[in-house]
């Protein structure tokens, strides 16, 4: 890009001045005659300027420099009663400038909604990944909050039945809001499995929170304890490293995670039945067979992780009611 005021006292050659695809054209005062392309021997420059009334023709045999120089300086202007600045800022060609200016500044800002509409719009890896990832998030986000949260009141309330009413709501009005919001597939089945879900992995979250509490002489001890557990659950949960790239003699941490199974049964249930052919890197294959070979979600084995979701409050409820009677802290 070459930068040219309308009173610099040289003029630059013609060879050196078409080596430039683009020109800025400035009069006193820093305000902007002209600023866009040159065009092929200035063309888009000449075109503009003698499309302006009563602006000298361009000869072919002179230095376009030389040229515009002479039919922009202050001289010109005066002869002319004309404002080129005036001009240029109400100028179509402007006008076209401030578009795409525009449509930098809309293309430059972050999407504001990173799942919204996208449920049933994948046709390749990536979206599928751009699904599965925010809502591994949502389970971890909610997940751990719940836990962290309950900790404080169950070393004075140590209640159990009490967190089914509100978990209750609480997955209720995350399917509400989420599952139109992301659109998935529309269907009462996989409503249900998506709240059933939710439900039981919320509910886990809470009572793992009171096992903790359990376990553990103080609240400060018992928040680093669930700390560490969540750092091994985001790793083994089977997003981060899939289950089946995990080595046979580690894989037992996989299958052991309770974030593995929300996970699988969130995604399995949506899209574990779904035929629709996508491009996985760079081949043809539908969303269920996708999943089946990367992440190891079968549909047909669904079963089992309703199962395994529906046990993991079970046990740590009872563990937790086991603990919290036989373990006692107070030194005497």
């Amino acid at each position: 890009m070459l930068l040219i005021q309308c009173e610099q006292s040289y003029t630059p050659s013609i060879d050196i001045f078409e080596t430039f695809n683009e020109l800025i054209l400035m009069k006193r005062g820093g305000r902007i005659i002209y600023a866009g392309e040159l065009g092929k021997h200035s063309s888009k420059l000449i075109q503009y300027f003698e499309e302006i009334p009563g602006v000298p023709k361009f000869n072919a045999n002179r230095n376009p420099a030389t040229w515009m120089l002479e039919v922009t300086g202050p001289s010109a202007e005066a002869q002319l009663g004309s404002d080129f600045a005036y001009l240029y800022n109400n100028d179509a060609y402007c006008f076209l400038c401030g578009e795409n200016k525009e449509l930098v500044r809309r293309l430059s800002l972050p999407t504001p909604a990173l799942l919204w509409q996208k449920g049933q719009k994948i046709d390749g890896e990536q979206e599928l990944f751009n699904i599965i990832g925010p809502i591994f998030i949502l389970i971890q986000f909610l997940g751990i909050h719940n836990c962290t949260a309950i900790q404080p009141f169950i070393f004075t309330e140590r209640t159990v039945t009490i967190e089914i009413p509100y978990i209750l709501l609480q997955s209720l009005l995350f399917v509400t809001i989420t599952y139109p919001a992301i659109n998935f597939y529309w269907s009462a089945y996989k409503m249900i499995w998506y709240f059933y879900s939710m439900f039981c992995t919320l509910l886990y979250f809470n009572y793992f929170g009171m096992l903790a509490v359990s376990l553990s002489p103080t609240f400060e001890v018992a928040s680093v304890l669930t700390s560490l557990c969540f750092t091994l659950m985001d790793l083994f949960t089977g997003f981060i490293i899939p289950g089946p790239q995990i080595p046979k003699w580690r894989v037992w941490s996989y299958w052991i995670c309770p974030m593995v199974w929300s996970l699988k049964a969130l995604v399995t249930s949506q899209y574990g039945d779904i035929k629709k052919e996508i491009s996985v890197f760079g081949e043809p294959k539908s969303i269920s067979a996708f999943l089946k070979s990367y992440y190891g979600y079968h549909h047909e084995k669904l079963g089992v992780a309703a199962f395994v979701l529906f046990s993991l409050p079970l046990v740590f409820a009872l563990a937790f009611a086991f603990f919290i009677a036989k373990l006692n802290f107070q030194r005497r």
